[in-house]
């Protein structure tokens, strides 16, 4: 490696940390104050609530919290009740996502359900998952994890093994760089941590 690429590479590893560093100092009011310029129509308890579960869900894994909200808001809109599932016409199925808060005759599984649209094998399952949200979003910060210390995505550095275990989390397959679904996300988590960081200044200057 030469002298260049070191410097870059240290470079690289300083910004992340400096990054890490700054999201770790999130204030969790700012945060749920955050998702509720979101979406406005969240009650301040549950922006709290949601802010809080992801919190926990995030204990003993790299993936940090504004990074979980992020997700669950591509995956959901941080609706507990949002369900993608196989819809069926005449022989001919097409997969949709949403609110649903009790099976129809077409619709089939497998089914993803919550917040983190975990997978559940049959409509019960979803159900529980629907009634858990909490639970809901431990996993899939630990499926996220999983992603990360998989060797396809571990062996990659920085922001391309976030990048890869996002793909896997997504069911796309890890090789595709290009798939939207990583940049989503990040756009989502980045904006959440603007909004914050923003309300956290204001609080500061109180």
């Amino acid at each position: 490696m030469s002298r260049w690429h070191l410097v870059l590479l240290l470079g690289a590893t300083l910004l992340e940390g400096a990054a890490r560093a700054a999201a770790d100092d999130l204030d969790d009011a700012a945060l749920a104050a955050a998702l509720r310029q979101v979406k406005p129509r969240m009650s301040p308890a549950l922006a709290a609530k949601h802010v809080a579960w992801a919190r926990a869900a995030t204990a003993d894994t790299e993936v940090e919290v504004e990074l979980l909200l992020g997700m669950a808001f591509r995956e959901s809109s941080w609706d507990p009740f949002s369900v993608s599932r196989r819809a069926c016409l005449a022989g001919r199925c097409v997969r949709v996502t949403g609110p649903l808060r009790h099976p129809v005759p077409l619709m089939e599984g497998p089914y993803f359900c919550g917040v983190m649209q975990i997978h559940a094998p049959s409509w019960k399952a979803c159900a529980r998952e629907a009634a858990d949200t909490s639970a809901n979003y431990r996993k899939g910060a630990l499926h996220l994890q999983q992603w990360l210390d998989d060797p396809q995505c571990a062996a990659l550095p920085g922001e391309a093994r976030l990048t890869c275990a996002l793909l896997g989390y997504g069911g796309v397959e890890t090789n595709r760089a290009s798939h939207p679904y990583p940049r989503n996300v990040r756009r989502a988590s980045e904006d959440l941590r603007q909004r914050a960081t923003f309300t956290g200044g204001i609080h500061d200057r109180r």
